[in-house]
């Protein structure tokens, strides 16, 4: 004869399946949460919300490039001048101390507050 399950063990297996499925359930739940968590601690020790977070840290960046532009325009435009390459040929020794007189010359008014930002080695390379 065909063993057939009591009212019972059938209601017993049942939820043995479903407290299964409810477990696995929750520890997938629960392992996504903590790599969610450990990805926005990665993701903060790395700088990544302070990019593109704060409108404080994108004008630091806008202004930063546009004195970064000026300055490279002006080297551009101090490589090609004869007076500064010649400058630029002579010793050390002698060029020590006047190389912003000789620059300040070359800077109109709007152009002398990047003055220090000027060097030999940056007209030399030709960028920053």
């Amino acid at each position: 004869m065909k063993n057939l399950p009591t009212y019972n063990e059938f209601i017993n297996e049942q939820e043995e399946a479903v407290n299964e499925d409810a477990s696995s359930l929750a520890t997938s739940i629960m392992l996504l949460m903590q790599s969610t968590a450990l990805l926005a601690v990665a993701m903060a020790k790395s700088g990544a919300f302070d990019t593109y977070g704060s409108d404080q840290s994108l004008k630091g960046w806008w202004e930063s490039w546009k004195r970064d532009r000026k300055v490279n325009k002006i080297l551009d435009r101090l490589q090609k001048d004869p007076e500064i390459i010649e400058f630029l040929a002579l010793p050390a020794n002698q060029q020590k101390g006047k190389w912003q007189k000789l620059v300040s010359t070359k800077l109109n008014k709007d152009e002398i507050e990047y003055l220090n930002s000027v060097s030999r080695d940056r007209v030399k390379k030709g960028k920053i």
